[in-house]
């Protein structure tokens, strides 16, 4: 559970150490160090990565952990793959090539099978650390499909996490930012944990209306326990 963009530092300590989360960023996102264009408008939000990396470079150090790629590898815990950009080999194996864990999501226009190629590109490329991220299928009218047997289906590749809050995004649907409807989160979240998912992924705020990133779908800080709660009891249930 993580904002999506760095924001000013206190934030971003603030929201690590509320429940001593690792340190996660996506490759393409740390390289470009700004707010993916489908969810921002036209002027970036915040700074480049090297002025962003103090921030992260803390969180760290208040929270020894292992880490990552060239010079995020230096302050990261996972390298996360855009779902964009989760065919793209070189990317795939200068990720791998770190030695940390790749998180690779599925890419909206993919099937849940060809994602056993992007697992078998990190593996080959002798990383075995590698997850599957799934946030939801583009079918063209504005909002994302969650398909709830391509997570059992992934799984028979590598551990599967559960995008929560980017699978309730309507992808352009502010006009020049995406838009969305926090109000499913947990319905989809509590969906994915009895499908047997390995993991959630969720971003949080503690206060969604000032994220710089996808304040129509960010969960709110202050609710997760509730949330997390729920989805423990349901883990346990179908485990027992």
């Amino acid at each position: 559970a993580t904002p999506l963009a760095v924001q000013h530092g206190d934030a971003t300590l603030y929201l690590h150490a509320r429940f001593d989360w690792p340190v996660w960023t996506s490759l393409a996102e740390a390289v470009a160090a700004q707010v993916p264009p489908t969810a921002r408008p036209s002027e970036p939000l915040f700074a480049p990565a090297a002025e962003a990396r103090p921030a992260l470079n803390e969180a760290v150090a208040r929270r020894p952990a292992p880490v990552q790629d060239a010079a995020t590898a230096q302050v990261l815990d996972c390298l996360q793959i855009p779902a964009f950009l989760c065919r793209q080999t070189d990317l795939l194996v200068a990720a791998a090539q770190t030695g940390k864990c790749v998180n690779i999501k599925k890419g909206q226009f993919l099937a849940p099978e060809k994602m056993r190629n992007a697992v078998e590109k990190v593996r080959q490329a002798g990383n075995p650390n590698v997850l599957l991220t799934d946030r939801g299928t583009m079918f063209g009218y504005e909002r994302l499909i969650n398909d709830m047997t391509a997570l059992s289906v992934m799984r028979q590749f590598a551990p599967v996490i559960f995008d929560a809050t980017h699978s309730v995004q309507y992808p352009g649907g502010a006009h020049n930012v995406t838009a969305g409807k926090r109000e499913f989160i947990p319905l989809l979240t509590r969906a994915a944990v009895a499908a047997g998912i390995d993991g959630l992924f969720l971003e949080v705020h503690d206060n969604p209306a000032a994220a710089r990133s996808d304040a129509a779908t960010v969960w709110p800080l202050d609710q997760l326990d509730t949330l997390l709660a729920s989805c423990a009891r349901i883990h346990d249930s179908i485990r027992n």
